[in-house]
């Protein structure tokens, strides 16, 4: 029974298909025909396109929905992300640096910038500014999440990187680190760095990296401290990268393959606070490498979920070991050397310093 009723319900719907078809079919007829007595089809008639009726087995699209446009948040929720931010740059700052480090009276000192009479011969200055970028870009992030418009985030975020470099600077000049107004200058300059990319729409085509190389550092006999271990900067990269993905399609050409390479100009120091200064290395680098965050991209990994875009943000701004190869010219010597993946100590600590002239 249940076939039956089917068939006659298509039967039943078909007739009426057929039905509309006809009386529409002869309503032009009667139009045409009234027309023709005066010797000529209507132009209307000749403009007009011919309009079928709806078959009745159509169903209409639904109307599209209407979102709400989000609320903007208040002064004070904003004013309180603010206020949490640094107070997580000072818990942070406590327990990493800080916490048993002899915290007393505030002393200020000049670092210097790159120069080979210096603690990290200007990695730790790289680090700074890598980091003081990724903060800001972080805040932004974090801004953007509780309903700030896009380019008002953008300033918050990077004004917090800003406050927060100088906050972990106060900081140091209770400590044994001390004040340095190189490291807060050059962090909050990465800070602006991050908003002034984004202002300019250049995020998908510059970025800055920071990564851990293998530690190759010979230990120096003649040293004034033979067993003292190097700084960690002498295990450090940091990286400007130019991603082809962002760069080839503002040229007019398409990236292919070439999407997943980026070209990054990189800096490292080798045997600071280790070795004897005559040997120490600071390494200017050129190199390629592959681009993971186009890679995890392509491979279908969102920023839409939190696991997503916490590995999109680490494989965007963190270099991994080994996924980078090129030449880097040694400031001190003046040689070129490689191809490496930015791991290479150059230097022979074997031999003894030369003697000064009498």
């Amino acid at each position: 029974m249940k076939g039956i009723a089917a068939v006659a319900s298509m039967s039943a719907f078909r007739a009426v298909a057929v039905a509309s078809l006809f009386v529409s079919g002869s309503a032009w007829a009667a139009e045409i025909r009234e027309f023709s007595l005066f010797g000529a089809t209507p132009p209307a008639l000749l403009a007009r396109p011919l309009e079928l009726p709806a078959s009745p087995l159509e169903r209409p699209e639904p109307a599209p929905q209407v979102q709400e446009a989000r609320r903007p948040p208040s002064t004070g929720k904003i004013v309180a992300l603010a206020g949490a931010y640094q107070a997580g740059v000072a818990g942070a700052g406590y327990l990493m640096w800080w916490k048993g480090r002899g915290l007393g009276t505030f002393v200020a000192k000049s670092e210097g910038w790159f120069g080979p009479e210096t603690y990290a011969g200007g990695a730790d200055k790289t680090s700074h500014f890598v980091f003081g970028y990724l903060g800001s870009r972080a805040f932004r992030s974090g801004y953007e999440a509780i309903g700030v418009e896009p380019r008002a985030a953008r300033l918050l975020g990077g004004a917090s990187g800003v406050l927060g470099a100088w906050a972990v600077e106060l900081g140091d000049g209770f400590s044994e680190y001390r004040f340095s107004w190189e490291d807060g200058l050059i962090t909050s300059a990465g800070a602006a760095a991050a908003v002034l990319l984004t202002e300019a729409d250049l995020d998908d085509t510059l970025r800055f990296r920071w990564g851990k190389v293998p530690h190759r550092t010979p230990k120096d006999p003649w040293s004034p401290e033979p067993n003292k271990a190097p700084s960690h900067y002498s295990a450090e990269i940091t990286t400007m990268d130019l991603s082809l993905a962002g760069l080839l399609p503002r040229v007019g050409a398409r990236p292919g393959l070439a999407r997943f390479l980026l070209v990054s100009a990189t800096y490292a120091t080798k045997g600071f606070s280790s070795i004897r200064p005559q040997a120490v290395e600071r390494q200017v680098g050129l190199e390629v490498g592959l681009d993971l965050y186009e890679v995890a991209r392509a491979a279908g990994v969102s920023d839409r979920s939190f696991w997503g875009g916490t590995l999109l943000f680490a494989l965007r701004h963190f270099r991994v070991p080994f996924t980078g190869v090129g030449i880097r010219y040694e400031v001190g010597s003046h040689r070129f050397h490689g191809p490496d993946f930015g791991d290479r100590f150059y230097g022979d600590v074997s031999l003894p310093p030369p003697s000064p002239l009498p």
